[in-house]
């Protein structure tokens, strides 16, 4: 019994002889190397590597396709064979100075599925391996027609690699296809938030190491891939995120759509600041990004101060992000945190609590300068109204608040942020039937009904605050509508008290469900007259 050097050997032998054949007779003659020991796939893998260099690349191809070649193992636009750019990792250890004449030349590209993590959380193992698998087959699809392999797949994410002319072209064009691909995929299954699926992406090319690990797939090492992978934790949905020298030369291998503006980051890990640019397929819109981003000294703090949240010292964690606001006026981050907490802090007084406020409008403007399309913003901005209007009852104040959250709803609209538009209709539909009961509104109680029909079979992937608010505004549109279905009200309310114990609107609209039940005029007793006389 021969070993397998020895089969290796004579797989290369009769490659060679076989050089000048065509693609037919040299995928019999590959077949007829095959042994027990030394199996189809391994000679094919040497006369494929041999017959790309001798025959040229379309032969090659064909052999490998008539073979099934993994596609794992092949290096396409490499004509050095695997056994020669793959570092064993037992012998580099041995001799890490080997690692120089191993250097591939590569463009590497992330894709990672949109809220998985969240989704997996509220719906069962199936429907959450089901969207997983999805997501990682149209990567996988996408990135082969555009001559690339994925190469790793890490639960939600999948990691590819290009190789050979116009890597980076090809990497970019895989990436935008596999947003468009992602819209076509959730349409062929139905799927509606939050089932549909959303992918963000981060590429970059430059020199790579190849490693094998006990003979198992190639494992791509190097800080080019580090960055791919930060620029995919740094985009957005449906965006490409690539380093602007990605971008130049994937620019002059051929036509990409236009970018945003060139924008500077700190990528974590990384202490230089780079050039950054977002692509975006056409037709869809790119969220703007603050020019030079915040600064390492900035993250450092906000990263101590987001510990110091985890840890439950939120006493001490707005302390943290006020300081920083306040020596960085255009932090975005810590001025919504600022806006965020001082909203949620009770007062002795309405005057006291109005004085809170006009701090809170303070740092919510300042958030505006950095981001003015962000939804969280237009959102907070319209909390902030809807909170006056809870003082002093002043319709001015909750038109304002509707006219806030439809911005929100806007601009979630435009970003393709399926998260953020489920928040932003959460809080129209709050603003909607609060104007209903004040000012008697039908037309207001009739959207906000709307807009209840419409969210509740998605509501279940929102986070447990926007739930028990969805909860209490559905509850108050029942009532105000007149249904006297009060056992469905009465378990939205035992919900939205579940979700959130300090929900404040929960204590009030048990009072009103109570007066509905037990007056004699139904849903008069809530508002003492008939509503919409």
């Amino acid at each position: 019994m021969r070993d397998l050097k020895t089969e290796r050997g004579l797989a290369l032998r009769k490659a060679r002889e076989a050089a000048g054949l065509s693609a037919s007779q040299l995928v019999e003659r590959a077949k007829k190397m095959s042994t027990k020991e030394f199996q189809l796939s391994d000679a094919a893998i040497y006369s494929y590597e041999l017959g790309q260099n001798l025959l040229g690349e379309k032969v090659a191809r064909s052999l490998a396709d008539a073979l099934r070649i993994p596609v794992h193992r092949l290096m396409i636009g490499d004509p050095a064979c695997s056994e020669e750019r793959l570092l064993e990792v037992k012998n580099f250890l041995s001799n890490v100075s080997i690692y120089e004449r191993k250097k591939v030349q590569a463009c590497i590209l992330f894709a990672d599925l949109v809220g998985s993590t969240e989704f997996k959380r509220y719906h069962s193992i199936r429907e959450g391996l089901a969207k997983v698998v999805q997501h990682n087959e149209v990567v996988r699809e996408c990135v082969e027609r555009s001559g690339g392999r994925a190469v790793k797949y890490v639960g939600d994410c999948v990691m590819a690699m290009f190789e050979g002319e116009k890597s980076e072209f090809r990497a970019v064009k895989s990436g935008l296809e596999t947003i468009l691909q992602m819209k076509v995929a959730n349409e062929k299954h139905k799927w509606q938030y939050p089932y549909s699926m959303d992918t963000k992406i981060g590429i970059n090319s430059g020199p790579v190491w190849m490693f094998e690990y006990d003979n198992s797939t190639e494992d791509p090492q190097g800080i080019t891939v580090d960055i791919a992978a930060r620029l995919s934790s740094l985009a957005g949905p449906n965006q490409v995120l690539c380093t602007n020298e990605t971008y130049t030369i994937a620019q002059e291998a051929g036509g990409i759509p236009i970018p945003s503006a060139e924008f500077k980051r700190y990528l974590k890990g990384i202490k230089d600041r780079f050039d950054i640019r977002a692509i975006v397929p056409e037709g869809y819109k790119y969220e703007p990004w603050d020019v030079e981003g915040p600064s390492h000294e900035i993250k450092n703090r906000l990263e101590q101060a987001y510990r110091l949240l985890h840890e439950k010292k939120s006493k001490e964690a707005f302390s943290a992000f006020k300081q920083i606001a306040d020596e960085y006026p255009d932090d975005y981050v810590s001025n919504i945190f600022v806006a965020e907490y001082l909203l949620m802090e009770g007062a002795a007084t309405d005057q006291e609590y109005k004085d809170k406020l006009y701090k809170v409008e303070e740092h919510i403007d300042k958030a505006m300068c950095s981001r003015p399309n962000s939804c969280h913003v237009w959102l907070l901005l319209g909390s902030l109204h809807f909170k006056y209007f809870e003082i002093d009852r002043d319709r001015v104040h909750i038109e304002r608040a509707i006219d806030c959250a439809r911005k929100a709803v806007h601009f979630a609209n435009d970003w393709q942020n399926t998260g953020g538009l489920l928040q932003a209709k959460v809080c129209l539909i709050l603003f909607l039937q609060a104007l209903a009961k004040h000012r008697k509104d039908q037309r207001a109680l009739d959207e906000a009904k709307k807009l209840c029909v419409e969210l509740e079979p998605y509501i279940v992937n929102a986070f447990n605050d926007c739930r028990s608010d969805f909860y209490v505004a559905y509850a108050s549109v029942q009532l105000q509508s007149g249904s006297t279905d009060f056992e469905k009200i009465e378990e939205m309310i035992n919900r939205a008290k579940e979700l959130n114990r300090r929900n404040f609107r929960v204590c009030e609209l048990e009072r009103d469900l109570i007066k509905c039940r037990f007056s004699d005029g139904g849903v008069a007793g809530v508002f003492k007259v008939s509503p919409f006389e």
